[in-house]
Formats: C-alpha cells, structure tokens, sequence
C-alpha cells in the first residue's frame, strides 16, 4: 500500500453554460426584432402626419357638400311647393273655366 497512488477522477457537468448560450441567441434575435418593430413604427409615424392632414382636408370637404345638399335639399323644397301651389292654382283655373265663372 505504501507504494500505491491512488488516481481519483472528478468530472463536473456544466449545464448552465449551455443554458446561457441558448438564453443568449434567443435574446439577440429577440433584439433583433424589437428593432425592427421600430424601425415598422418610425415609418408608420411618418405616414401618420400625412394621412391626419388628408382626412382633415376630406372633413372639410364633406362638410362643405353636406351644406350645399342641405341648400339645395332645401331649394328643391321650395321648388315642389311652388310647383304645388302652381298645379292648385291651375286646376282652380281649370274649374272657373269649366263651370264658367271666370
């Protein structure tokens, strides 16, 4: 026995070095994607402006015909009542002249 060495073998399995490494590559392209998220919203951003200007512009205008239908609407009332009384008056005239009492 004295002369003998005695060899003992340690190994250790690192499984949180693996784990690290995955955790890793899934932040990156997680980073990667959250730019390009970004980069989505600035453009959409810049679009913004733009299409707020012309939807206000397209409100004006729409206000702006509705008022001239609402005239109109209303001249065409006009109009169907003038013609109305127009027609009564005729047809008054028709009947004097039918019945002889003009």
């Amino acid at each position: 026995m004295p002369g003998e060495s005695i060899v003992v073998k340690i190994t250790a399995d690192d499984g949180y070095s693996e784990v690290m490494k995955k955790l890793s590559a899934v932040t990156k392209a997680f980073d990667k994607d959250v730019d390009e998220l970004e980069d989505a919203l600035v453009s959409l951003s810049k679009q913004k402006a733009p299409l707020n200007a012309a939807l206000k512009a397209a409100q004006k205008e729409l206000a702006a015909a509705t008022k001239q239908f609402n005239e109109i609407k209303d001249e065409a009332s006009g109009l169907r009542l003038e013609l109305a009384q127009a027609q009564r008056a005729a047809a008054k005239t028709m009947d004097s002249v039918h019945f002889g009492t003009l």
